[in-house]
């Protein structure tokens, strides 16, 4: 029984992904369909692919309901199980002892290969019991990740609708505009879109290049301003020593004789 439930949540699984293909399938071929269409229309669009996502949702809800059910009965049998295990262990003790003091008995003999048997079958069904819950256990956790995934696409096609819906309205405002300038009304809806498209693209190349060009000059200019001040200021230094050494030469001609600390500070720097 418990193999036949894990293979009918399975076969749910299956089937609710193929809803969610069709349903993909049904959104692309709207979305489409309503590019030219009114606001409402793309709404309609998005709430239908929206709807069926939360069918999908549902089911795949229900079928968690129904994995969890099952789980809690197996565990409940499990706990029954444990405890008439326990039961038996002290059953089978008592048992022993008796046949430890009448050995020859064959009505203790038989008891005890009746509760034995009984063990037996107790471990087999735990076991069975322990996996049957572990594989749902696994299905329920793959389900319920596949519901928090539902809820992210559905408020996504939520908050996607809106901004379809704003960006048609900019493109068909554009194209009045545009075809009031050129005084022709385009046949093809998406020939303005394709113009502001391409116009916007243009003028973000021209802007970059703008702004390259512009910058690479400007920093031209400024290194060479740099290196003006870094050489005026390397000559008005040269200037001064060389002023500083011809008033040392000229003080000797004359026989005097510059003191120590009086040779200046830049000389020593030199």
């Amino acid at each position: 029984m418990e193999k036949n439930m894990a293979s009918f949540f399975k076969t749910i699984f299956r089937g609710a992904m193929w809803v969610l293909s069709i349903g993909t399938y049904k959104m692309d071929k709207g979305i489409k369909a309503a590019q030219t269409s009114s606001p409402d229309a793309i709404r309609a669009t998005y709430n239908q692919a929206k709807d069926d996502k939360i069918e999908r949702f549902n089911n795949i809800k229900t079928a968690v309901g129904r994995i969890q059910m099952e789980q809690s009965q197996l565990e409940l049998k499990l706990k029954e199980l444990s405890d008439e295990e326990a039961e038996l262990g002290e059953a089978i003790e008592g048992l022993i002892q008796e046949i430890e003091e009448d050995p020859e008995n064959a009505e203790l003999l038989e008891d005890f290969n009746r509760l034995d048997a009984r063990q037996t079958a107790i471990d087999s069904e735990q076991e069975s019991l322990a996996s049957n819950i572990e594989a749902l256990n696994a299905d329920k956790e793959e389900y319920v990740a596949v519901m928090r995934d539902l809820s992210e696409e559905i408020r996504g096609l939520e908050q996607e609708a809106e901004s379809t819906v704003a960006q048609m309205e900019i493109v068909r405002l554009r194209k009045d505009v545009e075809a009031e300038r050129s005084g022709l009304m385009q046949s093809d809806d998406m020939s303005a879109v394709s113009a502001v498209r391409q116009k916007l693209a243009q003028e973000k190349a021209e802007l970059s290049v703008a702004k390259e060009v512009s910058g690479t000059n400007m920093d031209n200019r400024m290194k060479r301003y740099k290196n003006r001040v870094k050489g005026s200021a390397s000559n008005d230094k040269l200037q001064k020593i060389l002023a500083e050494r011809a008033a040392a030469n000229k003080a000797k001609k004359a026989g005097s004789t510059v003191p120590v600390e009086e040779i200046s500070e830049t000389e020593r720097k030199v």
